[in-house]
């Protein structure tokens, strides 16, 4: 959660050990001059200086958060989702766990026996700004926050670069002085469908995008025979943001909610 908060971010929060967040913390260690290996007490120092705070927060659930509409089942085959009107929420739990960045495990861990479906619950959560996935306050929170970052950046830098790396499956993120703005886990490319290298630009950002699939692209799990559109929302296959690059059918994007166990951001192809 610390890392998270200082822009070096570990993947959803789920109180695990693992792989993603020994990658960011090793990035933040050599971003700031701390030997790099296990979680050590100068390295929960500094974290605490740029990202500290309390672990938990309380929540209370709002009419909002079990409104709907939900999607309790989205199939798989491109052609069955783009049938659907939007790729929402499964239900009111996975949308409060995207809200506070954090795992459905992770989640009803802290809150055993709590319906989540209730108007009025109390709930212990993750002390992180609320948004989630609404693009509009994402990006509203990175603006108010950019400064907060473990980087040693002047506040209020903005990024003049962008580098995939593949060798370490991350996006990284440098202001204009060479520095480390941010860094975030990321799955680069398919077998169907690898990424590219090479130097490209950003063209545009999308918010909230649909996702256009070309049977060209040949995913061995899909049978469409067809170009498709699936509809936005936090389940689309290129989650809420699509940030596109110069070589057609190539971005960098985020995840689906109902994958986020297992996968990042993620550099892959939409039509």
């Amino acid at each position: 959660m610390l890392l998270g908060r200082a822009g070096f971010s570990p993947g959803v929060i789920d109180g695990r050990d693992g792989d993603n967040f020994a990658k960011a913390l090793h990035a933040f260690q050599q971003m700031n001059g701390l030997q790099v290996g296990q979680l050590d007490q100068a390295t929960l120092e500094k974290l605490s200086q740029v990202g500290g705070g309390p672990a938990l927060g309380e929540y209370t659930i709002q009419p909002q958060d079990v409104a709907g509409p939900f999607a309790a089942e989205i199939p798989r085959q491109f052609d069955e989702m783009a049938q659907l009107p939007q790729l929402a929420y499964h239900n009111p739990r996975q949308l409060i766990a995207a809200k506070f960045h954090i795992s459905e495990g992770l989640l009803a861990a802290l809150n055993p026996g709590k319906n989540f479906a209730e108007q009025g619950t109390g709930l212990s959560v993750a002390n992180v700004p609320q948004g989630g996935d609404d693009p509009a306050i994402v990006a509203q929170e990175l603006h108010q926050h950019r400064g907060n970052t473990g980087s040693s950046t002047a506040p209020g830098q903005a990024a003049a670069r962008v580098v995939v790396n593949k060798a370490n499956h991350s996006v990284q993120v440098f202001g204009t002085d060479n520095r480390l703005l941010a860094f975030f886990q990321a799955s680069i490319g398919s077998t169907e469908k690898p990424a590219p290298s090479g130097t490209f630009q950003v063209t545009r950002v999308d918010y909230d995008p649909t996702y256009t699939y070309d049977p060209a692209y040949h995913f061995k799990e899909q049978k469409v025979q067809r170009k498709v559109t699936v509809k936005p929302g936090p389940n689309n296959p290129v989650g809420v943001v699509w940030i596109a690059l110069s070589p057609k059918g190539y971005g960098i994007h985020g995840t689906p909610i109902r994958m986020r166990s297992a996968r990042r951001s993620r550099m892959a192809a939409s039509g």
